[in-house]
């Protein structure tokens, strides 16, 4: 990474990663081994104040989101969010909410090696955003409840764009009240169907974007709401 300067002489092939020649410009920052930077972007939302002015690179190899902050035209720190949590990161935009939005590359073989088979685009927003303190109030009124994000509201979040919001299903997705699971109503058989989706009827694999425990309170909430 450089900062480009007119006329300025940044020495490929002469000189490259970290090496220095007179009348040549080492770059700013380099990565060795390669972290793969797919979209770069200098965020100047607010929904983040934290990444204001920061420079934020989605990593396909490095499987993460790079944060770098600047000042006056140095490096001054540097973070790498999201490691490994959802696998390549192929495009980063922000939008006009201030919230990021990310699509994953896991799989386009042969470079991912096929380890995840399903790829995700992903809303990041601030915890203390309006629907996360709707749950946080569900939560705090609820003394059953161990987690901010009750059933209910994953569910609507993850499922009801198209299964409805009451099971009841949609034009293109039949309705799963009744018991009506046709990849199987067993609990474990919906855990499975949540964890490695239904890719060739478009339903996305769930696994590794929320924890085990939640897919579970998951199925229960489809199972409990489906005999209603």
């Amino acid at each position: 990474m450089n900062i480009i300067q007119k006329g300025g002489n940044y020495g490929w092939p002469v000189i490259h990663h970290q090496e220095a020649r007179a009348g040549m410009i080492t770059p700013l920052l380099e990565y060795t081994l390669s972290i793969g930077p797919s979209e770069a972007t200098f965020y100047n939302a607010n929904a983040f104040p934290r990444l204001k002015n920061n420079l934020l690179i989605a990593c396909l190899r490095g499987e993460s989101i790079l944060r770098i902050e600047m000042d006056k035209g140095k490096v001054i720190k540097q973070e790498i969010l999201l490691k490994k949590q959802y696998g390549r990161i192929r495009s980063m935009v922000v939008g006009p909410d201030g919230y990021l939005y990310l699509s994953t590359s896991n799989f386009d073989l042969p470079e991912s090696k096929g380890e995840r088979p399903y790829d995700m685009i992903l809303r990041l927003r601030p915890s203390n955003t309006k629907e996360n303190q709707i749950a946080q109030t569900i939560s705090s009124n609820n003394k059953t409840a161990k987690t901010e994000n009750t059933p209910a509201i994953m569910f609507k979040q993850l499922c009801a764009s198209c299964h409805g919001d009451k099971l009841q299903g949609t034009e293109t997705v039949y309705s799963l009240v009744g018991g009506k699971f046709k990849h199987g109503a067993d609990k474990q058989s919906i855990i499975n169907n949540i964890n490695n989706g239904i890719i060739d009827k478009g339903m996305p694999a769930w696994n590794g974007a929320i924890s085990k425990k939640d897919i579970e309170r998951l199925a229960d909430y489809m199972l409990s709401e489906s005999i209603k």
